[in-house]
């Protein structure tokens, strides 16, 4: 398919979806109101910092691991998630075919900041990670370059 026959496909399908509001006084009137406020909230739903100036990211993967440390994963459509397995020679290399909407990954991430390994608070984060991985914990004692610790 190419691109004018998406482009109208995809009007088609919005046209559809929207055809019951066609001769609604009352609703018509409420949009002609409100159109602007329902179409950013719409926005800021569908792609959050859109408005702004952070271009949304359609190709999303997400590797979800739950408090009792099951692992999920989660795409959105035109994206490919390969998973290789060494411990499977056999079947090694594995696709992730399930697909998430925008909305899934807005619900799943909510109000959470996405961190990265380039924000300040990357090696706090990863300081306690290693120490929750070690059985220890991440507080420790502080050198004041004297030899004396604050403790």
């Amino acid at each position: 398919m190419g691109e004018g026959e998406r482009y109208e496909q995809a009007w088609r399908e919005y046209h559809d979806a929207l055809s019951w509001m066609q001769g609604n006084r009352q609703l018509n009137a409420y949009l002609g109101w409100n159109l602007a406020a329902i179409a950013n909230d719409l926005i800021d739903r569908a792609y959050p910092g859109l408005r702004e100036g952070r271009a949304p990211s359609p190709a999303t993967a997400i590797v979800h691991i739950a408090a009792d440390g099951e692992v999920d994963y989660q795409v959105t459509e035109g994206t490919r998630l390969l998973v290789v397995d060494e411990r499977a020679p056999g079947d090694r290399v594995y696709e992730v075919t399930s697909r998430i909407t925008a909305a899934d990954v807005i619900t799943l991430i909510g109000a959470d900041e996405v961190g990265s390994q380039h924000d300040d608070r990357h090696p706090v984060l990863a300081a306690r990670v290693i120490a929750a991985q070690e059985g220890r914990s991440h507080l420790r004692l502080v050198d004041d370059g004297e030899g004396r610790t604050d403790a």
